[in-house]
């Protein structure tokens, strides 16, 4: 994974506090580091209690960093590695936050029993995920950390996009040393099931079926070549949010990831609804990838 340290966002909620739990789980097993971001939000009473004089007033600053430590604290029995606190919106600061070059991913937490959060205000963390800035962890709220032999899995369309998450999601399982699956979700026919005549041979459910293994295998073999071949593949039919939100229902799966891009690749299928009832349904966390991104 690219970047040294794992960036939590926080409002300074209990329902913030499975993400801080996840990061500092996945940190002490991958050697992360770990930063709090927290952001004041705007509004009236922090106008009022001045509150934005993070800069201007050292003592605001020093305030506003021991709440996020204690926080963390709190939450983990730990100190973080570092507080980055700043005044603004939220989705716009934490996008900025996670523009750095030092940030392997940010790590942000839901509300109540699967609803995208009121960790951040509105639709922040919605928004996060549609535009991310970096890797973008949804951690479950059932789900703060990632236990020894659960699957880390990946959905793929082929598309640039989610060839950047099947390799995040490979450097993730290498660095953690958990098994990957790779997701092919298809709602042509593959099985051959209907009959259709004299269709060319490019639109055959075998000519198809035969090029999405051809391409499956070639995904594995790049794969299991950093992962000691603990990597497998699946074809799954359906639409790819039906067939993700399938697969996540798995017990052993610990996150599901999905690449992101504004042309319509699997994450668009995935995020809106689809992803509310994977995150309410499954205690798997979600990981957004955006299509820049990439190991090396």
């Amino acid at each position: 994974m690219d970047g040294k340290k794992l960036l939590i966002a926080t409002d300074l909620s209990e329902h913030a506090m499975p993400a801080a739990r996840w990061a500092r789980d996945v940190a002490d097993r991958a050697g992360f580091e770990v930063t709090v971001g927290y952001v004041v939000p705007v509004n009236i009473p922090n106008w009022i209690s001045g509150a934005y004089e993070l800069d201007e007033n050292p003592e605001v600053r020093q305030r506003a960093e021991a709440k996020a430590i204690d926080w963390y604290r709190e939450a983990t029995g730990q100190e973080p590695d570092g507080v980055d606190v700043r005044a603004g919106t939220p989705r716009v600061q934490l996008s900025e936050m996670g523009n750095e070059d030092d940030v392997a991913a940010l790590v942000i937490g839901m509300s109540g029993k699967g609803a995208l959060g009121k960790i951040l205000v509105g639709s922040t963390a919605s928004a996060l995920a549609q535009e991310p800035p970096c890797p973008v962890v949804i951690v479950h709220p059932e789900h703060p950390g990632l236990e020894p032999g659960h699957t880390i899995t990946v959905g793929t369309d082929f598309s640039p996009a989610a060839d950047a998450a099947v390799d995040f999601a490979a450097g993730l399982s290498e660095t953690l040393q958990e098994r990957l699956r790779i997701v092919y979700a298809s709602s042509e026919d593959l099985d051959g099931t209907i009959e259709v005549e004299e269709l060319p041979d490019g639109l055959r459910p075998d000519t198809i079926r035969s090029s999405v293994e051809k391409r499956l295998d070639e995904l594995k073999t790049r794969c299991a070549e950093r992962l000691d071949e603990n990597v497998e593949t699946t074809i799954a039919e359906g639409s790819a949010s039906k067939a993700l939100s399938g697969i996540a229902a798995d017990t052993e799966v610990g996150i599901a990831v999905v690449g992101q891009s504004h042309h319509g690749t699997v994450t668009q299928s995935v995020l809106g609804s689809v992803a509310l009832k994977l995150l309410q349904g499954t205690p798997a966390s979600l990981i957004v990838v955006p299509e820049r991104h990439a190991e090396d």
